[in-house]
């Protein structure tokens, strides 16, 4: 008897021990696209990296036809994603996305056919946790991604996030762990909250596990609480010399940062910052910071902590 394309897509990744809780479920290789961590968690799988795999699978598998029929070609297509995978609302003469419902590679169309106004805003948790994303193209002239946009899209390793966007909402890419890289336009004013500064805060890219690299633009001037917490394939930071304080938990457990560079602007660093940065070994401290909270870099390598002692030499000799 011929095995499924489930079968065989379980004993790939090793979970051939999850086939009876699809079977007792009737789940069928024709829906296996359509599920979504949420379905799999209903299945009774409870391993969140067992989740994961099993949605990258399914989402290559879904992609194999598509990517037979271009061979010479194994970029996304630059054609906008199907309309009716949208769900959107209208108001002020504009467009906010609300949810979405397809898979694979995501190009946000710029306006709909049957109501032709420019996309401005994704809305709040309008992709959150579609593990069958790969990867997402904003339009340019939307403006906002909403809290949670695309929280948990576990799949996703790209994103393109256009120079006309000015705001990113809370955990707007948490739970990414397959995103790669992230580079925030020089338009970005506020990243977390709607303060009148640009900032970086709350978990805005928390546990985003193969996150590698980050580029922040001169308009960010405050990086806030657990930004980019538990981010524990990050390699590289680019702190532009506009940003006067980073937050607590700000870089909590990257454990593969190796050396940050603290600009001059810099006047505090919170609480356990930089703690359990385990290969970090090189850090400068500027003179302008007057403030590190508790643990700031705790277990870090043994030459920052060198470099704290000696800023905290410093300060204790201006004071008296």
């Amino acid at each position: 008897m011929k095995s499924s394309t489930l079968e065989n897509l379980l004993v790939n990744e090793l979970l051939q021990h999850l086939l009876p809780l699809f079977t007792e479920q009737g789940v069928t290789d024709s829906i296996l696209g359509d599920l979504t961590d949420s379905d799999l968690r209903e299945l009774g799988i409870e391993k969140l990296g067992e989740r994961r795999r099993l949605l990258r699978a399914f989402s290559q598998t879904c992609e194999a036809p598509h990517n037979k029929a271009q061979k010479t070609d194994s970029k996304p297509s630059i054609k906008t994603s199907p309309q009716e995978d949208f769900t959107y609302s209208a108001a002020d003469g504009e467009i906010t996305i609300t949810g979405y419902r397809g898979r694979g590679h995501v190009v946000i169309p710029d306006k709909f056919d049957d109501l032709p106004l420019p996309v401005r805003r994704i809305g709040d948790a309008a992709f959150k946790e579609n593990g069958m994303i790969l990867s997402v193209v904003i339009p340019q002239g939307c403006t906002d991604i909403g809290s949670e946009a695309f929280w948990g899209c576990s799949s996703m390793e790209t994103v393109e996030i256009p120079s006309s966007v000015n705001y990113i909402g809370n955990t707007a890419f948490g739970y990414c762990s397959c995103l790669k890289s992230v580079t925030i336009p020089n338009g970005v004013t506020s990243i977390g909250d709607l303060a009148l500064y640009g900032s970086i805060v709350d978990r805005a890219f928390a546990h985003c596990e193969r996150l590698e690299r980050v580029t922040i633009p001169n308009s960010v001037t405050t990086i806030g609480k657990e930004a980019f917490y538990s981010c524990s394939s990050l390699k590289s930071v680019t702190i532009p010399d506009r940003v006067t304080s980073i937050g607590r938990h700000a870089f909590y457990s990257c454990s593969s940062l190796k050396s940050v560079t603290i600009p001059n602007s810099v006047t505090s660093i919170g609480e356990e910052a930089f703690a359990s940065c385990s290969s970090l070994k090189s850090v400068t401290i500027p003179n302008s910071v007057t403030s590190i909270g508790e643990d700031a870099f705790a277990s870090c390598q043994p030459a920052v902590l060198e470099e704290y002692m000696q800023w905290r030499k410093k300060k204790l000799n201006y004071r008296y």
